[in-house]
């Protein structure tokens, strides 16, 4: 979702219902780590999640073929060290250290897919990421001086 004249596609207020449930998740996280470990949380978060996206994978399955194993295993065990990195970073440091620095996945998604997917760059990828970095800069100078 960015400026501009064209119409907006419905599928943009599920992205922004899904980074409203994401800031909330993290939320709980923080507070699950007052009392628990994160190889806890994360526990309970494959236990939790698992059924429901078994649920949702059920609507449109597809078989799987086999050589993407490999890359389905990768990808899994990065989700998790980056939900496990995640929940011991909120364990450590107050979250106004840790969200600007998660934040910052934003600008490097677009650099990532300029180089890897040739997707296009635009004045409104450039002026959202200098967005991102300055108001991670203010957080950070902000919490520097509290």
């Amino acid at each position: 979702v960015r400026p501009g004249i064209g119409i907006a596609d419905p599928a943009a207020g599920l992205v922004l219902v899904a980074a409203v449930a994401y800031g909330l998740s993290l939320v709980l996280v923080k507070q699950l780590t007052r009392e628990n470990s994160p190889g806890a949380i994360v526990a309970w978060m494959i236990l939790i999640q698992l059924p429901l996206g078994l649920a949702a994978a059920l609507t449109d399955w597809r078989p799987v073929d086999m050589s993407a194993l490999p890359w389905i295993l990768l990808a899994g065990i990065g989700a998790l060290s980056a939900h496990f990195c995640m929940a011991q970073a909120l364990r450590r440091l107050d979250a106004s250290i840790v969200m600007p620095v998660d934040f910052l996945r934003v600008p490097l998604a677009a650099v990532a897919g300029y180089y890897l997917y040739s997707e296009a760059i635009d004045i409104w990828v450039f002026l959202g990421g200098a967005i991102i970095l300055g108001s991670n800069l203010q957080a950070l100078r902000a919490e520097r001086r509290g």
